[in-house]
């Protein structure tokens, strides 16, 4: 026989003496409410120990016992398999029970956690929120004020640019009419018109035209250069470079004069002006103007 056999007779035997003894009642009232598995090991060893001091007192019906044994452990067996499945059934539902229990109770505390991250986070968030705000709110005045004075200083420069302009294109107008004047061959009529005979001062209309638009472009270039602000430079200094070329000792410069008339044209009436004595009238009117007029005698070839 097997271990699990022997215990299963032992079993069957010790009830069917209690059974004679009027005791098992009780005891088999009180073994199925037993499902702790430490009560259980508890009563295990209480009922090995009264066996076993029920079967010393008891040497005398030994045999009778021993020759009943077979048909009891057959009659016993399916109650003491029984009674297993019950307990194992009451440790799984036990176990089960328990492991509820636990994943019960972590998960109420990931979810306590879980509250206070995120109340943790959204106060981080806002405090965030907020110092980006104020950051933002000085960041942007700053730059609005930037952006002003630039747009204020940029429309007083284009103002400027439009004075500036007007004057140059106003002084190309009239270096034009005075170029196109001087170009018109020379007649009676306009001779006296510019030397002035007829006029008691010796002052033609031209000339006061000329000296009144000047009046003009010098108080307007007064104006602007009031209005501007001019920062102190060192003044220009000619120093042209001494270089010998091909035997001869020259003074190179960078200098460059720009004249509106033909090179050769240019030479022609400078030389006939230094060549000839001319006739000077000085005229002072208006007030700290002086105008002076050159009446010069000579003829010019015409270019091809």
């Amino acid at each position: 026989m097997t271990d699990d056999d022997q215990v299963d007779a032992l079993l069957a035997d010790v009830a069917r003496f209690l059974v004679k003894s009027d005791t098992s009642s009780a005891f088999v009232q009180a073994t199925p409410l037993k499902s702790n598995p430490d009560s259980l090991l508890v009563s295990s060893h209480q009922l090995l120990a009264e066996t076993e001091a029920l079967l010393s007192s008891e040497a005398d019906n030994n045999s009778l016992l021993g020759a009943n044994s077979t048909r009891t452990v057959s009659k016993a067996e399916p109650i003491s398999a029984e009674k297993r499945r019950e307990i194992r059934n009451a440790q799984a539902a036990q176990r089960r029970l328990r492991y509820r229990q636990k994943l019960k109770n972590e998960k109420e505390t990931l979810q306590q956690q879980e509250n206070q991250l995120s109340q943790e986070s959204s106060r981080l968030h806002q405090a965030r929120v907020d110092g980006r705000s104020v950051q933002g709110d000085k960041t942007l005045s700053l730059w609005k004020a930037i952006a002003t004075r630039q747009k204020e200083r940029r429309v007083e420069a284009e103002a400027q640019q439009r004075q500036l302009r007007a004057a140059v294109v106003g002084r190309a107008r009239l270096i034009h009419q005075m170029n196109a004047l001087l170009q018109r061959p020379d007649t009676q009529v306009e001779k006296n018109d510019l030397c002035g005979d007829r006029n008691d001062r010796g002052e033609s209309a031209l000339l006061r035209t000329f000296v009144g638009e000047l009046g003009e472009l010098y108080t307007c270039t007064d104006q602007i250069m009031e209005e501007m602000d001019f920062t102190v430079t060192y003044p220009l200094v000619y120093r042209p470079t001494r270089a010998c070329a091909q035997g001869a000792e020259i003074y190179a410069s960078a200098n460059a004069t720009v004249v509106p008339f033909d090179f050769e044209q240019t030479c022609r009436a400078m030389s006939v002006l230094m060549m000839t004595d001319p006739t000077e009238k000085t005229i002072r009117e208006p007030q700290n103007t002086a105008t002076v007029k050159y009446q010069v005698e000579s003829q010019a070839r015409t270019l091809n």
